[in-house]
């Protein structure tokens, strides 16, 4: 009997023909088949008697929170991630924090660091060079946190000088954008607020050419009734730190700090390099607090002058902001004809919008729950995860063809 069974199995699976890699005709596969022979991205063809059933793979619905649809993950940090989204009511297309609470409450200070960043990003509301609070959500009983927020359609500055030609912005490119920077900061620093990590990568680009600072998760807000603008927290990237906090001292003027990074990230676009740089954190430290560092030739006379008052490190010497826009390099306009020479900003392409393409191609049930239905938290932790191909927890679509 067991060898009846044996040849049985033998035969149906002969009788399986792989007619493509893409497809399987023959009786149902077994579970050991499907998985070796399906892909995530394939389609299958099975014949049952003398109709054909068509199986196709589909992607993990996506997450709905509030009326917002998150798409992919473009960033994470120590206790955050950051994903694209989309407003189902408007069709903006938005970032996402999406914050986990049941972690922030394991880490010292967790929760009055976002609720810092929150009331920063409040305060500084309705400047075109900083990136715009939209909204909170944030139910009491809900495990998680969410800061919607302006989603900039181009690409970081960062990015951007990266590929440029030799790596570095033609010099009126470099003004444009440093010139925004001075004017986000001065607004940034008259409301009080320091934002202690300026560098390239936080600088996202619009495809209009407009700069828009972002991630505040360190940024301070300054004592309005103090004399002076101390702060007494060392945070942010260790290459864009200014000489006092390499040195160790223990207060430092917050808006110097700010400038000073300004100072570095200009540098970084007009020569495509770090003024700075060391094979351990020692090393870089001990060459930024002494302030040493050279120019290339090839850059502009007017661009070198304001470089060594940006960067100078005493920072009792080093340019206020003030003095930084009357400098030469900022004041001067630019000629019409110099932005042609500007190395273009590439469009991001908004992959939550396969995601909605999708919603409306799934079945009645599918589309009915993208206009109605209001997803609710889950309260497991891959609740945010990426959408993952594991071939074992697809979903699988039947229709008789």
């Amino acid at each position: 009997m067991e060898s009846s069974e044996s040849d049985s199995n033998r035969s149906s699976r002969s009788s399986r023909q792989k007619t493509s890699k893409d497809e399987v005709v023959g009786g149902i596969p077994t579970e050991e088949e499907f998985q070796k022979f399906v892909r995530p991205s394939m389609d299958i063809h099975k014949d049952m008697g003398s109709l054909r059933v068509h199986f196709k793979k589909t992607e993990p619905r996506p997450k709905f929170v509030k009326h917002y649809i998150l798409g992919q993950k473009l960033g994470e940090g120590a206790y955050s991630k950051v994903k694209e989204g989309i407003d189902s009511q408007t069709l903006r297309i938005v970032a996402v924090k999406i914050i986990d609470k049941r972690f922030l409450k394991k880490v010292r200070g967790g929760m009055e660091n976002v609720k810092r960043e929150i009331s920063i990003l409040k305060q500084l509301k309705g400047h075109k060079n900083i990136i715009e609070l939209i909204e909170v959500i944030d139910e009491p009983n809900a495990p998680k946190l969410y800061i919607v927020m302006e989603l900039a359609n181009g690409c970081s500055l960062q990015q951007l000088t990266e590929s440029a030609p030799n790596n570095r912005l033609p010099h009126h490119q470099a003004r444009y954008y440093f010139r925004q920077l001075v004017e986000g900061l001065e607004f940034m620093h008259s409301r009080n607020v320091v934002h202690r990590d300026i560098k390239p990568s936080n600088l996202m680009l619009t495809t209009k050419g407009e700069i828009k600072i972002s991630d505040f998760g360190v940024a301070e807000f300054l004592d309005r009734y103090a004399e002076l603008d101390l702060v007494t927290r060392s945070t942010g990237s260790p290459a864009f730190q200014a000489p006092e906090i390499a040195k160790g001292e223990s207060d430092f003027s917050g808006r110097k700090v700010d400038i000073w990074a300004a100072g570095v990230t200009l540098f970084y676009c007009l020569t495509g390099r770090l003024p700075f740089d060391g094979n351990n954190l020692f090393e870089l430290f001990e060459k930024i607090g002494k302030g040493e560092f050279e120019i290339p030739s090839f850059v502009e006379e007017s661009a070198k002058d304001l470089l060594l008052h940006v960067l100078d490190p005493v920072q009792q010497r080093r340019y206020s902001l003030e003095e930084v826009k009357r400098h030469p390099f900022v004041s001067e306009m630019d000629d019409v004809d110099s932005y042609s020479t500007f190395v273009p900003i590439p469009a991001r392409k908004p992959q939550v919008l396969n995601l909605v393409a999708r919603l409306f191609e799934e079945d009645a049930v599918a589309g009915e729950g993208f206009l109605n239905k209001e997803e609710e938290e889950e309260d497991d932790d891959d609740d945010d995860e990426e959408p993952t191909e594991n071939r074992e927890t697809a979903n699988w679509r039947c229709s008789i063809i």
